[in-house]
């Protein structure tokens, strides 16, 4: 882990219950667990190294809610920082679903229920991070966790990195970026 290489590591959370699970129960580092709304960070401009962004702006339904996240993340990294980002990966299974889902979605927002989570193609994953001024070094896909079948484990691991595979089953999508200090 981060924490056993010697770096220093602080999490944040917007859920004030997940916030008080870990303080109670968590380990070891749950001091560096804490409250604070991604939007709107409450760090001094250029202090971390590393921002790591797992699963986070999917879940924001307005493009300039993504934005801000990702403005404050580039405002919070150094000038030689990293941002990684893992998102949902539209997979080839996803988009034939998509219509049926996104059906389902807008039904649920119009009966006033809270909107779940965007997933990204890689193209579309490349466009917000380049709009919030980040330069992508890598960008991959990652996983076969998401069906029954994967999940038992009946696929070996090697097959983990097989490309037609990821692009039909693969769940998340993973961009490694750096901030880019020139325009």
């Amino acid at each position: 882990s981060l924490l056993k290489r010697g770096n220093s590591v602080t999490w944040i959370d917007y859920s004030h219950k997940l916030i008080k699970k870990v303080q109670t129960e968590g380990p070891e580092w749950k001091k560096n667990f804490i409250f604070m709304d991604a939007r709107s960070l409450k760090f001094p401009s250029k202090t971390f190294d590393v921002y790591i962004s797992p699963g986070v702006i999917e879940h924001f339904f307005e493009e300039n809610e993504k934005v801000k996240i990702l403005t404050e993340a580039y405002r919070v990294l150094k000038d030689d920082g990293t941002l990684i980002c893992i998102v949902p990966y539209m997979n080839i299974i996803k988009k034939i679903k998509y219509p049926f889902l996104k059906y389902k979605n807008d039904q649920l927002r119009r009966k006033g229920m809270a909107f779940y989570q965007f997933v990204y193609t890689r193209s579309e994953l490349s466009r917000l991070l380049s709009v919030c001024n980040f330069k992508i070094k890598n960008i991959e896909l990652l996983g076969l966790h998401d069906t029954k079948v994967f999940r038992k484990k009946i696929v070996p691991k090697i097959l983990q990195n097989n490309k037609l595979l990821l692009r039909i089953f693969g769940t998340t999508i993973c961009a490694i970026c750096k901030k880019r200090t020139t325009i």
